[in-house]
């Protein structure tokens, strides 16, 4: 399983918010989808008194088949898992393929949990840099973001790994509560916030290595 080719892991403790977030996503696509192939004639129009000459009726689809040039859809696989393995194979060769099932899930387990570890660096990092400048202008989701990993921490946590739970709720404790607009107003909640934010950013680099 590689997870740069779009496949992750997903916790069954997460499954419930994201075959929401899914089902929401996919409404809204549906939508648009409807909206541009209600419009494509027009589109269509447009381009040829646009491009005049240049205009080839080939480079567009007829109406009737835009809809299906669009397709939104998930697939959840199980995780392979080595003592589910049915081909007749000599021992040794059964051995070696439970070894390597073992083997890739173990790293893509691993490489899940840097992949939490990173984002929580990264909004904290992103909140001690931009603080330490006094002239720096940020938005509300500067906060908003580090609260809404917070809250997506646990259900990620798939290793449950009882530090990054601890950094979890550090963060949360003294980062995703404050008022974005404190920040901009006073100058010592912002620095308060910023000299936080690197104390928890020195502690996190004992974990990440």
């Amino acid at each position: 399983m590689s997870l740069t080719s779009g496949e992750r892991i997903l916790p069954a403790a997460n499954f419930d918010f994201y075959s929401h977030k899914m089902r929401e996503f996919k409404s809204k696509y549906e939508v648009e989808v409807r909206t541009f192939v209600y419009v494509y004639p027009t589109l269509k129009d447009q381009a040829k008194q646009k491009l005049n000459g240049l205009y080839n009726e080939a480079d567009y689809p007829p109406a009737s088949e835009i809809d299906r040039k669009f397709g939104f859809y998930t697939q959840i696989d199980p995780l392979p898992n080595e003592d589910d393995f049915r081909v007749a194979l000599q021992n040794n060769d059964i051995l070696k393929i439970r070894e390597d099932i073992r083997s890739r899930v173990i790293d893509a387990e691993g490489q899940a949990m840097r992949d939490l570890w990173n984002r929580l660096h990264t909004c904290v990092d992103h909140m001690a840099t931009t603080l330490k400048d006094p002239d720096a202008k940020f938005k509300n989701s500067m906060v908003g973001n580090i609260t809404e990993l917070c809250a997506l921490l646990p259900r990620l946590n798939i290793s449950g790994d009882p530090n990054l739970e601890t950094m979890r709720k550090e963060v949360e404790a003294k980062l995703a509560s404050i008022d974005p607009q404190s920040l901009r107003d006073n100058d010592y909640e912002r620095l308060k916030a910023q000299q936080e934010a690197d104390a928890i950013l020195k502690a996190m680099s004992g974990y990440m290595g």
